[in-house]
């Protein structure tokens, strides 16, 4: 490929991505990046949050589950889809 076509390319590549961003169902009153409010989030802990919050799936289900450290010394874990948390001492 010779450098007038690899810019060509390059080019054909932008104009296909504006396109897509162009229709996309956007609202002009979304700011980017935003999310949507989840009931039961956030949730409260009794101590500060001590480490990221690792996201994973604990069992088999269609939600994940958060799991969480504070500094009052217990272990949360929320489910990520009915925000029902649990707390084990550790």
């Amino acid at each position: 490929m010779t450098g007038e076509e690899a810019r060509a390319a390059a080019a054909a590549r932008v104009r296909a991505h504006a396109a897509r961003v162009a229709t996309a169902q956007v609202s002009p009153s979304t700011p980017p990046l935003a999310g949507v409010t989840l009931a039961g989030f956030p949730f409260n802990t009794t101590g500060r949050i001590v480490a990221p919050v690792l996201i994973t799936r604990l069992h088999d289900g269609p939600s994940q589950q958060l799991a969480v450290m504070c500094f009052d010394g217990f272990l949360y874990v929320v489910d990520g889809a009915t925000a029902c948390a649990g707390a084990t001492a550790c």
